[in-house]
């Protein structure tokens, strides 16, 4: 009796694996540019190329059939020889109806912006990076131009009264740290001279790292890049409905629009109706590669981290499989190559 039990426990997986490959499966993908790309009624892209690997692996006969996303999960979650694939992000309230595979791609959300928007730009980029050393300056010029006017008040250089008083300093401040030095003002105490000793020393070393700082914050992209969300906690922004871009700016309380594509969230962002477009960091890169003319620029800082999976039926046995597959598909160096042929150079936290 016991041999007959193990004998059957051992059949019944195979006989699954059987069923599987002897029925047709569908692929129900969506349009996700550079996963799910469709051109004169054939699809390529990173998801396709990867699922046919997969398939060829696992030997299984398959069809891709396209769906409107929500299509896609009621049905894998519905039916039996079906599975989902085209950039669907794994969050927990999908795994309540349908099963992931182990994660294929990581997909930070990022914000695109456009550098001659109007609106936030990388204009308003450099100005937000400018704005703590703007600050140093303007309080290092408010205190030389009041320990100027206490200093000399009283002569006929600085004007007695607070107003313009102090401001009379402040602009002997300026052309003093800036070597311009228009002759109309010479200190007469010792007081005044020590204050101006002062600002020509450290003044002057002041403003050269002013002007170096600001050097290189217009000629580094990459720092202009690292301006963060909070940063634009005032920006209006456009995203797909529906999507988990939509949902973190929903969380998270930022001003948003959604609209039915990413593309037309883009368009928004050209009618400078909106600040930034947020989304999939492989989808805004793809479409920055596929239109090097449009000045728009990715800011540097992560939103949010998420993962792709493929989605199968609940307690699906070819889930398992899949997975075994994915693995040697990294471990052998597939996945590389085709990341590197529709992704570019694969990131450190793919």
């Amino acid at each position: 009796m016991k041999p007959f039990l193990l004998l059957l426990c051992f059949c019944l997986p195979l006989s699954a694996q059987e069923q599987i490959k002897s029925e047709k499966l569908t692929v129900l993908i969506k349009k996700f540019p550079p996963l799910v790309i469709q051109e004169e009624g054939k699809y390529k892209g990173f998801d396709i190329d990867l699922w046919k690997e997969i398939a060829k692996r696992l030997q299984l006969e398959t069809e891709f059939e396209l769906a409107p996303f929500q299509e896609i999960l009621d049905r894998v979650a519905t039916e039996e020889n079906v599975i989902g694939l085209g950039g669907i992000t794994v969050t927990s309230k999908r795994e309540k109806y349908v099963d992931f595979t182990h994660p294929y791609m990581t997909a930070n959300l990022k914000a695109l912006v456009s550098s001659d928007s109007g609106n936030f730009s990388y204009a308003k980029a450099f100005i937000i990076k400018m704005l703590p050393t703007a600050s140093y300056l303007s309080v290092f010029i408010l205190l030389c131009g009041h320990l100027l006017w206490i200093s000399e008040r009283g002569r006929d250089a600085i004007n007695d009264k607070y107003c313009p008083g102090v401001f009379e300093g402040m602009w002997l401040t300026i052309t003093t740290m800036t070597t311009v030095g228009y002759g109309d003002y010479a200190p007469q105490r010792w007081s005044g001279r020590a204050v101006s000793f002062v600002i020509m020393i450290v003044g002057i070393t002041f403003y050269g790292w002013v002007v170096a700082n600001m050097s290189n914050i217009m000629m580094n992209q990459d720092y202009l890049n690292e301006v963060s969300i909070e940063e634009l906690r005032t920006a209006k922004f456009a995203t797909s409905e529906k999507s988990t871009s939509h949902e973190f700016l929903k969380e998270n309380g930022y001003k948003y629009q959604t609209s039915s594509s990413v593309k037309e969230a883009i368009f928004e962002l050209y009618n400078k109706n909106v600040e930034a477009v947020v989304y999939d960091e492989p989808v805004l890169k793809y479409y920055l590669q596929s239109n090097p003319d449009h000045d728009l620029y990715l800011l540097g800082e992560n939103l949010k981290t998420e993962f792709y999976g493929i989605a199968v039926p609940s307690k699906s046995p070819l889930r398992e499989q899949i997975n075994q597959a994915l693995l040697t598909i990294r471990e052998d160096g597939t996945w590389q190559m085709l990341h590197e042929k529709w992704l570019g150079k694969e990131s450190t936290t793919d």
